[in-house]
């Protein structure tokens, strides 16, 4: 079976922290030695400080700022590792973190976009108190027609008994705000 490239990598790191060759190390890992394993636990715990996900206790999304910073973070640490392994002349963890380093920019740079045109969109908004305002100035005067037309239409419908018409009038209104209103609405017995 053959190796990814990432895996060599690895193997090879281990050999020159451990002062052996690749193939000792290889043997190490298929066999599972302490010593391949301690190395592995190790190499975590360095690089787990670039890679955490700080969310917060209730375990929300994060915003777009802190989704931005913490790409910021992570991709400051890779470079500062990067740095460092320059000026060990680690060549062979260089490439990973290089790679590593890469893909965190482009990261950061989709973020920032994405923050882009999130807040482009909520400047394009329009606050719920003025559609609040536009839909009363609307529905205000209609509603006043419809609570007067009965009284208006009683008269011509039924000159002799305009009281009940109005009043099965004024029921079909109530019933249409009520419906408008969303509180019901259904067929009003009464």
């Amino acid at each position: 079976m053959r190796q990814s490239s990432l895996d060599a990598a690895l193997i090879v790191e281990c050999a020159k922290a451990h002062s052996v060759s690749p193939r000792s190390v290889r043997t190490w890992r298929t066999k599972q030695d302490p010593r391949w394993r301690a190395w592995v636990q190790r190499r975590a715990s360095d690089q787990s400080r670039f890679t955490e996900i700080d969310f917060d206790a209730g375990g929300d999304k994060l915003t777009p700022a802190q989704e931005e910073e913490q790409a910021l973070r992570r991709y400051a640490a890779l470079a500062s590792l990067c740095d460092a392994a320059i000026a060990r002349g680690d060549n062979t963890s260089l490439q990973p973190l290089l790679r590593s380093s890469g893909e965190a920019h482009k990261l950061l740079y989709a973020i920032r976009e994405n923050r882009a045109a999130y807040e482009e969109r909520m400047r394009d908004l329009v606050p719920a108190s003025e559609v609040t305002e536009l839909f009363r100035s609307r529905i205000e005067p209609v509603k006043a027609a419809l609570e007067a037309m009965p009284k208006f239409l009683a008269s011509q419908i039924d000159p002799v008994n305009p009281e009940m018409a109005e009043d099965i009038i004024r029921r079909e209104v109530l019933r249409i705000l009520r419906s408008a209103a969303g509180t019901g609405g259904g067929d009003d017995p009464a």
